[in-house]
């Protein structure tokens, strides 16, 4: 997806959060740490525990993990729960309103109405 036009200002606030988490955890950036190996760490431990099923719609073979938060537990990997196994679709979904882009806790809110939603539409055991 290109750029969001707007932002939403919950996401402006998890945003500024974020920011001063990674800092202390020794990051300048989201993109360093998505690219470092504790995130990598921590993305395929939730990826093996959950069998790569996404979440929202439970396609299987998914590799994005999404962040129900920012706080410091879960960008150190200390709170699993906190993070979902997404396909691309349901991430890119779940993440945006159009052009705006959402906070982490609209997005986890956005998710679980999506995962309600396909429970409802095909029942199937997801993980």
């Amino acid at each position: 997806m290109s750029k969001p036009r707007n932002i939403s200002r919950a996401a402006l606030r998890a945003y500024a959060a974020r920011r001063r988490v990674l800092l202390a955890l020794g990051f300048d950036t989201y993109e360093l740490y998505l690219a470092s190996d504790l995130w990598r760490r921590i993305r395929n431990a939730k990826l093996d525990a959950e069998g790569r099923i996404c979440y929202g719609c439970g396609a299987p073979d998914c590799v994005q993990v999404h962040h129900g938060d920012y706080e410091r537990p879960t960008l150190e990997g200390k709170a699993p729960h906190r993070l979902m196994v997404v396909c691309d679709s349901c991430h890119e979904e779940c993440e945006y309103f159009g052009k705006t882009k959402l906070g982490p806790a609209e997005a986890t809110a956005n998710l679980r109405k999506l995962r309600a939603q396909n429970l409802v539409d095909s029942p199937r055991v997801i993980c």
